[in-house]
């Protein structure tokens, strides 16, 4: 099925909640049936709140820990705190105990309030921490990307539409992009005509997902 792709924007709101926490990776913990595997971990949050917070410049780092670690968050005795996994797991005074926050962003389709975390399948957004601020570029990957890389939330995952493709064929070639973006956000189409290498046709493999970003939207691989 095809899923219509929307543009997140940060808005000037973070969300705090209150997180306990146990690894069961490497100990005598029995691991949580809601993660089974290897680096299976017990996790829960409670939502404590919404406060307003100016919206960061590009690149820049959120500050606000003091004014969450100082007055918002409450005390380990404070009812609010998650007592028991998901599972039914009882928390011990040493596990972790941590104020959890994340930025909220607008979607252009609905102006619904998310974070980056729960935002759904066809979630597009700007990865504006990649700035290296010496050289005023973004990521590792190319010498020309002077502006955020993207990002989209597609059926197995996140993938970064402006990373290098691990096939990639010119590795060391630092100018081309592996796919090539056209159009405006959120609307846009990523395929080969451009400046690319011969990787591939055009297409997205992210997970268990193949498929293609045309005109908004993302459709499954033939």
């Amino acid at each position: 099925m095809p899923y219509k792709c929307f543009l997140l924007t940060q808005v000037p709101t973070v969300r705090l909640s209150l997180r306990r926490y146990r690894s069961a990776a490497g100990k005598s913990v029995v691991p949580c049936p809601n993660m089974p595997g290897e680096y299976s971990y017990h996790d829960v949050m409670a939502h404590l709140t919404d406060f307003g917070w100016p919206v960061r410049a590009l690149g820049e780092t959120e500050n606000w820990n003091h004014h969450v670690d100082h007055e918002l968050t409450p005390p380990k005795a404070d009812a609010r705190w998650p007592t028991h996994c998901s599972c039914g797991l009882q928390f011990s005074k040493s596990d972790t105990w941590d104020a959890f926050t994340e930025r909220l962003y607008s979607r252009s389709d609905t102006g619904e309030l998310v974070t980056l975390r729960e935002a759904p399948v066809g979630a597009i957004w700007q990865a504006d921490w990649y700035l290296n601020k010496e050289t005023g570029r973004y990521g590792w990957d190319w010498d020309n990307l002077t502006e955020p890389p993207l990002v989209v939330r597609t059926p197995g995952g996140e993938w970064g539409i402006d990373s290098r493709a691990s096939n990639c064929t010119m590795p060391n070639e630092r100018t081309h992009r592996c796919w090539v973006r056209h159009g405006n956000l959120p609307n846009i189409t990523v395929d080969k005509n451009g400046h690319t290498c011969a990787a591939g046709a055009g297409s997205i493999m992210c997970g268990n997902y193949h498929g293609f970003l045309h005109n908004g939207y993302l459709t499954d691989g033939c």
